[in-house]
């Protein structure tokens, strides 16, 4: 049933689209933004400097700030230029007009999920260093909001919901680190890598170095930025609940209108549910009865041969992987711009001219992610 619907509605956007074309009408681009595919650059180096201000529609990534019946105003459009981190539910619900240029780009599924962790946890541990130094002065730990009126990454879909998990999980790993004692005995010294591979040791209380680590000094060895205690480790990141809701299969997920960012109400609960037994069972969700492997495995595929169907349909497709010929080819065949790179373009280039787009983090106000 979802796959025919889904093909009712992609080739009725596809009808759309030639009508659209056929009476020179000019089209809203809405750029799909998969998170962690390298969408920032995209957005940033050809479709925002392609479009004049006046045209690019008011900054989404916190939620759509407009509907279907805005994007028309008598005498002339409203906006051209719409990206956000939405679901293909916004299209389904009307949200986001079915003539759209639909423009998304994707990345390697397991590099997306390792750069999801890196970003989350970068992110997350900044917020806990933040909450505890405040906490040890006595003052609120929750970081004030911008004053520039940047949407932050806390805001932000699906950061909202894995940062403050990892940033409580940090928390609770260096209070247990702060409560165990320190062996008295041997001075700390860390154990460093040189240039070319070499090892040495450094005291921060000196603040000295050497080749050599002296006589009876605790050396500590460095920490692995993916299995330490201090952070979750990958390996256990990967397989919880709350990563196969929000990250595993999440491009997918994101082009079928199902994550649970969705306004596709129920049905989106149950594909998910699905597509991933394990974590709707950690969720509790009601009336899910756990199938086997078997019946999972088929109904991943299917969703996978949807998705893919789906990515066929939209009108323009980038490869993070090949990023640099990605660019000038949307460039050329969906913006106008016969030049590629070298074709005009509306405040590239200025710094301060990213601030529709950019959200900052909970830590540095302008960091974004891609």
């Amino acid at each position: 049933r979802l796959a025919s619907r889904r093909a009712v509605e992609d080739a009725r956007r596809g009808e759309a689209g030639r009508q659209a074309e056929a009476h020179n009408q000019e089209r809203l681009t809405y750029f799909l933004h998969l998170p962690r595919t390298a969408g920032r650059t995209l957005y940033n180096c050809a479709l925002k400097p392609a479009e004049p201000p006046s045209g690019r529609c008011p900054p989404s990534y916190a939620g759509l700030r407009v509907n279907g019946s805005d994007w028309w105003e008598e005498g002339g459009r409203a906006c051209s230029l719409l990206s956000s981190h939405d679901d293909w539910s916004v299209l389904d619900l009307g949200l986001v007009p079915p003539s759209a240029r639909i423009i998304t780009q994707i990345r390697d599924p397991v590099d997306r999920v390792i750069s999801s962790y890196e970003f989350s946890a970068e992110v997350a541990l900044r917020a806990a260093l933040y909450a505890l130094e405040r906490a040890k002065r006595g003052e609120p730990t929750e970081k004030p909001r911008n004053q520039r009126g940047l949407v932050e990454t806390r805001d932000v879909w699906p950061w909202s919901e894995l940062v403050p998990w990892m940033r409580d999980d940090i928390l609770r790993r260096l209070q247990r680190e702060a409560a165990e004692p320190e062996p008295h005995e041997g001075e700390m010294w860390l154990a460093l890598s040189g240039p070319g591979g070499g090892r040495y040791y450094g005291n921060t209380r000196t603040n000295r170095t050497q080749w050599e680590a002296p006589p009876g000094a605790r050396v500590k060895e460095p920490l692995d930025p993916y299995n330490n205690s201090l952070i979750m480790p990958l390996h256990e990141w990967a397989r919880h609940p709350v990563v196969h809701e929000l990250v595993h299969n999440g491009e997918a997920l994101q082009l079928l209108g199902v994550t649970n960012y969705s306004r596709g109400g129920e049905e989106a609960a149950v594909v998910r549910s699905c597509v991933n037994p394990a974590a709707a069972l950690a969720r509790g969700a009601e009336g899910f009865e756990d199938v086997d492997g078997a019946s999972t495995s088929a109904v991943q595929e299917a969703v996978k041969r949807i998705a893919e169907d789906r990515l066929r349909s939209l009108d323009f497709v980038g490869l993070k992987e090949k990023l640099e010929a990605s660019i000038p080819l949307l460039l050329t065949t969906q913006l106008g711009r016969d030049q590629g790179v070298n074709g005009p373009a509306y405040g590239g280039g200025r710094t301060r001219d990213w601030d529709a787009f950019s959200y900052s983090d909970e830590e540095e106000e302008g960091d974004g992610e891609g």
